[in-house]
C-alpha cells in the first residue's frame, strides 16, 4: 500500500510539472559534428548575465530571409549572445557540447543584424531547442543553415527556464568565425557593449 501511495504520488508530481511546462519536441536528431570544430565558445549563464524574455519554435525549418516565425514564450531567462559569420555557402553546424555544459536545458537563437534582445520574436533566422544531446540545443548540418559569407549574425545561447544557470561550451563547424575574422576567443554580449562605453 505504502508503494502504491509513493508511485501515485510520484506520477501526479509528474504529471503537474509537465503540464506547467512548454511542450516540447522531442529529440530526434543528432548533433553530427561532420566538421572538424574552428571554434569553441563559453561562458556562463548566472546572476550576472542579462535576462529577456525568451521567443520559441522549434518546428519550421530556418528563415531564408530574416522572418523566422517565433512567438514569446517565457520571460526571464538569462542569456549570452556572440556575433558569427560564415566564410562560405554551405551548412554550418553549431552545438551545445553536453560534455562540457552543466545547464540543465539550453535554447538557442540566430539572429540577422540588427539583434534586439527587448524584442526576442524579431529579425530571427532560426531557432532550436533539443536537437543536440538530450535536453541541449543543436544547429545541425541537416538543418540546411546557411548563412551569407561575410554577414553578420548574433548567436544567441539561453536557458530554457527562468533562473536556470551554468557553464557551456559550443562547438561549431569549420566555417563559422567570430565577425571581423577568425576569432581566438569569445566576446560575450557584455564585453561588446563594454567597447562601446
Amino acid at each position: 500500500m505504502k508503494k502504491l501511495l509513493f508511485l501515485t504520488l510520484v506520477l501526479a508530481l509528474v504529471l503537474a510539472t509537465a503540464a506547467s511546462a512548454e511542450m516540447k519536441r522531442p529529440d530526434t536528431k543528432d548533433a553530427t559534428y561532420n566538421n572538424p570544430s574552428l571554434m569553441v565558445i563559453s561562458g556562463t549563464l548566472d546572476q550576472n548575465s542579462p535576462t529577456w524574455n525568451r521567443a520559441f519554435n522549434n518546428v519550421d525549418p530556418p528563415s531564408a530571409a530574416c522572418d523566422f516565425p517565433l512567438t514569446l514564450s517565457s520571460a526571464g531567462q538569462y542569456y549570452d549572445v556572440f556575433c558569427i559569420t560564415s566564410t562560405d555557402d554551405m551548412p554550418i553546424e553549431v552545438i551545445v557540447d553536453a560534455a562540457a555544459t552543466t545547464i540543465g536545458d539550453t535554447h538557442m537563437e540566430l539572429y540577422c543584424d540588427p539583434f534586439d534582445p527587448s524584442d526576442a520574436t524579431a529579425n530571427a533566422k532560426f531557432s532550436d531547442d533539443d536537437d543536440g544531446d538530450g535536453l541541449m540545443s543543436a544547429f545541425t548540418i541537416s538543418d540546411g543553415l546557411m548563412l551569407s559569407p561575410g554577414v553578420d549574425y548574433w548567436l544567441v545561447l539561453t536557458t530554457f527556464s527562468a533562473g536556470d544557470m551554468g557553464d557551456f561550451t559550443i562547438n561549431t563547424s569549420d566555417n563559422v568565425v567570430f565577425c571581423g575574422g577568425v576569432g581566438t576567443e569569445s566576446k560575450s554580449w557584455t564585453e561588446l557593449k563594454g567597447l562601446y562605453r
